[in-house]
């Protein structure tokens, strides 16, 4: 998935995130700003919940967003909709980049994760 809204620029020691989400292929996504100032949404925050959202990346921190999926995880195979969604930018000061799906039971999870960013299934 391509996104319009590039990468917010590195922030010193901030977070300020590119969040995209797409409700389904034949739809455009939606795009919006998160950004954190000191656990709370700064100036530049466009995204809805943004209290909560700030308190979401605060709780799971960088290494959340920079994970990489462990490949010998067994997840089940519940399909959770067609939602897709993406985060760039800069969780305290380090970059990210992390895309997300509801396509088994551990994108599923991944997803509710960070649903205060998110939404339960999809734009908000």
């Amino acid at each position: 998935m391509t996104s319009k809204t590039p990468a917010p620029p590195p922030s010193a020691g901030g977070t300020r995130l590119a969040v995209t989400i797409r409700e389904s292929p034949d739809v455009e996504p939606v795009e919006y700003i998160l950004e954190c100032v000191e656990g709370r949404p700064g100036p530049g925050t466009s995204l809805p919940n943004a209290e909560a959202a700030c308190a979401v990346v605060s709780r799971l921190g960088v290494k959340f967003f920079t994970a990489i999926p462990d490949k010998n995880i067994v997840c089940t195979e519940i399909y959770g909709g067609p939602q897709t969604a993406s985060i760039t930018g800069t969780v305290d000061g380090k970059p990210v980049k992390a895309r997300f799906a509801r396509t088994n039971g551990c994108e599923i999870s991944r997803w509710d994760a960070v649903k205060e960013i998110l939404g339960t299934g999809g734009a908000f």
